[in-house]
């Protein structure tokens, strides 16, 4: 039987070592980063400030924590708030929100590099005023549009190359003034956007308005620049049951065209390339549809 040359041993013993000492180092860094997640609270007023800065109004963070889950260090800011300058109140505010941050740009270069952005129990109220102009209940757009600052700059480009973004337990209220003050509710909003380089995957649930059904489901697969439309090419899959299209002609119109009533439960599949559709298919089922051209005589179809 031949026996191993010594340079296979040697070799053998340093993959061994240099495997240890990665181990090693991997564990010291963890340990460290975990008494350092201990301590976190202790940066609270700093991030306050930092955040405070940012938003050009002031932030008040209930409680400050961090924990390790697996190798990715994530920080946890409870019952966020946006303070009024004025009345001290509450103006908006968000249950939780939870930031992990990148372990290799901590471990390899001392940054801290977020990574993964959850937002949760987030209330957001959107009117569209007459003159045609948006309101966020909370925010102050006009002074954020004015500021060109580094740190939001810094927040603009953080928030487009985020791995991953998710919204949780969360709802949305639309009002539009120019539509006789049409107010819808959506509920129960969870939505989660993944981006890898140029590519960018979303899905999205939530409950509807009553005035317009129960659920709606919708999932993308997006390439390209999303600054630069032209470049797009986008898949998209939208499913609703019991899905009431009259108030849709708040925001659809077709000319000549009355919709007096409608149901529908559809299963659609679009594609979308240079700026236009490529490919749409689908099932669409209607439900006791009436519409009337041009005024006349109203025509019903029954399912």
């Amino acid at each position: 039987m031949s026996k191993m040359h010594p340079l296979f041993h040697k070799f053998k013993a340093i993959v061994g070592y240099s495997v240890a000492i990665v181990v090693i180092v991997v564990a010291l860094a963890v340990s460290g980063l975990r008494l350092l997640l201990t301590t976190a609270n202790l940066y609270q007023a700093e991030v306050e400030q930092l955040a405070s800065s940012l938003l050009l109004q002031p932030v008040k963070i209930g409680r400050m924590d961090a924990e390790l889950s697996g190798l990715v260090p994530t920080l946890i800011f409870h019952n966020v708030e946006l303070i009024s300058s004025k009345t001290k109140k509450s103006l908006f505010s968000l249950s939780r929100i939870d930031v992990g941050i990148s372990f290799k740009d901590l471990l390899l270069s001392q940054k801290i590099t977020p990574s993964q952005l959850t937002i949760k129990g987030m209330n957001l109220h959107v009117t569209r005023t007459v003159e045609g102009s948006y309101k966020i209940k909370g925010v102050d757009l006009a002074g954020l549009s004015k500021v060109e600052s580094e740190p939001n700059a810094f927040l603009n480009n953080w928030l487009l190359q985020q791995g991953e973004i998710g919204v949780e337990d969360s709802s949305f209220t639309w009002k539009d003034e120019q539509n006789a003050g049409v107010s819808w509710f959506f509920d129960d909003i969870n939505l989660l956007l993944k981006k890898s380089s140029e590519r960018y995957q979303l899905l999205l649930e939530s409950k509807l308005p009553n005035i317009l059904g129960d659920k709606i489901k919708l999932a993308a697969d997006i390439e390209g620049d999303i600054t630069s439309p032209s470049t797009l090419k986008l898949k998209t899959f939208i499913d609703s049951k019991g899905f009431n299209l009259n108030p849709l002609q708040y925001y659809i119109k077709i000319p000549e065209t009355e919709l007096i009533a409608g149901m529908a439960d559809f299963s659609l599949w679009l594609n979308w390339e240079n700026e236009s559709i490529k490919q749409l298919s689908g099932d669409l089922k209607l439900h006791d549809f009436s519409y009337r051209l041009k005024k006349r005589k109203i025509v019903t179809l029954n399912s």
